[in-house]
């Protein structure tokens, strides 16, 4: 659901993406990558409140050793202050 979620974001496709990250949530609700989907897909909406709220689920989850990904979720969340 993960990799699903983030190829139909890549593809610029946020309503396909977001109903990956709502199941993988829905399963999981620490799921960090889950939460980072719904981020990337507000941050495509425009909508930079739903991406701020998004990222911190994201930063307070479970990233199941992505490192590199909690960094960039870090680094996005300090851009959208």
């Amino acid at each position: 659901m993960i990799e699903r979620g983030n190829f139909e974001v890549d593809a610029g496709r946020p309503d396909l993406a977001e109903a990956f990250a709502a199941r993988a949530i829905e399963l999981d609700p620490d799921n960090a990558l889950a939460w980072m989907i719904h981020a990337r897909c507000a941050v495509l909406r425009r909508d930079r409140e739903a991406a701020r709220r998004a990222l911190d689920r994201a930063l307070a989850g479970q990233w199941h050793g992505f490192e590199q990904d909690r960094v960039r979720a870090r680094i996005a969340r300090a851009t959208l202050q």
